[in-house]
């Protein structure tokens, strides 16, 4: 009798554990559901939020018009994938990150820029300081190989004012080089490369980068909350895929997701990101100790796409252009509820 007790009262616990947890989980969802609402009369309609645990969407708030399969461009979170790519060329062998951009474009030899090494490009810290928001498609249309050649070759005449190294400048040119030199090394326009790698073994069906004026490897990639989804869940997988398919290394998914502050000379950051240390293609966004451990990727549209190593789950705010620092607000909103809907492992 003593032991049947026993086991009612532990059901009993059992059944008030699991209802306290789905009415937590309930009220997390209306309270983040009136977040979205809000942000809706402020920015309009068009805002997906979706956030996955696993490969378990555990969110979503979308409308009939503007849903997770819905295309738009992403502004500077495009330069995650075009890090990604770099990554999985140096796994092939085909690219060394400290070689200097002259070994495979020698202009920029000509142009006293013989020190500047493929990773200067993809830290921001060419010492190219001009021309910050540069398009790298602009002009005339023109196959995309060529506007990128040409425009890269542009780069290397411009004045270096800073040693590279010496200076953190965020801009358009340093990620625009270092695709070039992919371009090269691979022996395909980077485009193809990057759906060849990147896109396509992650089933990104919807994501390219545009190339009506010229493939803008910082800017100009267009792709929905769905396509982004799987990018982000491949990198906290350790860079499989959801059919376990491994698109990049672990060793690489760690190089993408280091904090890259050094000495240099911080010149310019954007204002969201100001309180962030840069990675490859993103911004680390917490630590815990001294190890990075949420990462975001904001982009001129106010999209904000997000990984979080320590709670478990990446999620992503997909909308249309506003301003970055509007939206920074909302996606702080956000991502403190999300973070209510997962174990808090970072204390």
């Amino acid at each position: 009798m003593a032991h049947k007790y026993y086991s009612n009262c532990l059901k009993f616990s059992l059944s008030l554990v699991f209802m306290l947890f789905f009415q937590s989980v309930f009220s997390q969802k209306e309270e983040l559901d009136e977040v979205i609402k809000k942000a809706r009369s402020e920015f309009g309609n068009n805002i997906v939020v979706m956030a996955s645990r696993g490969d378990s969407v555990f969110y979503l708030n979308e409308t009939s018009e503007f849903k997770s399969g819905s295309q738009e461009m992403i502004g500077e979170a495009s330069a995650w994938f075009t890090a990604a790519l770099a990554m999985k060329l140096v796994e092939e062998g085909k690219l060394n990150l400290d070689d200097p951009v002259a070994k495979y474009i020698p202009i920029f030899k000509t142009y006293a820029k013989s020190y500047l090494t493929v990773r200067h490009c993809l830290m921001h810290t060419t010492g190219i300081l001009s021309d910050r928001n540069t398009a790298v498609g602009q002009g005339k249309k023109k196959e995309s190989y060529a506007m990128l050649e040409e425009i890269v070759n542009d780069y290397a005449k411009k004045e270096i004012q800073y040693n590279p190294g010496e200076a953190f400048h965020f801009n358009k040119m340093g990620i625009a080089i270092a695709a070039r030199v992919m371009e090269i090394v691979g022996k395909k326009a980077f485009e193809r490369q990057v759906t060849e790698k990147i896109f396509r073994p992650l089933g990104m069906r919807k994501t390219t980068f545009n190339t009506e004026f010229g493939a803008d490897p910082m800017t100009g990639a267009r792709t929905t909350a769905a396509d982004y989804i799987l990018f982000l869940n491949m990198l906290q997988r350790g860079g499989k895929a959801a059919n376990c398919t491994v698109i990049l290394s672990e060793a690489s998914v760690q190089e993408l997701l280091k904090i890259r502050s050094s000495n240099a000379r911080v010149l310019y950051t954007p204002d969201y990101a100001k309180n962030m240390e840069p990675a490859f293609g993103a911004w680390v966004a917490e630590t815990k100790g001294d190890k990075p451990v949420v990462f975001t990727s904001p982009s001129t549209n106010g999209s904000w796409p997000l990984i979080d190593l320590c709670r478990g789950y990446t999620a992503i705010i997909f909308m249309p252009q506003h301003s970055k620092n509007s939206t920074q607000r909302f996606f702080d909103q956000v991502k403190g509820i999300l973070d209510d809907y997962n174990p808090d492992k970072c204390r």
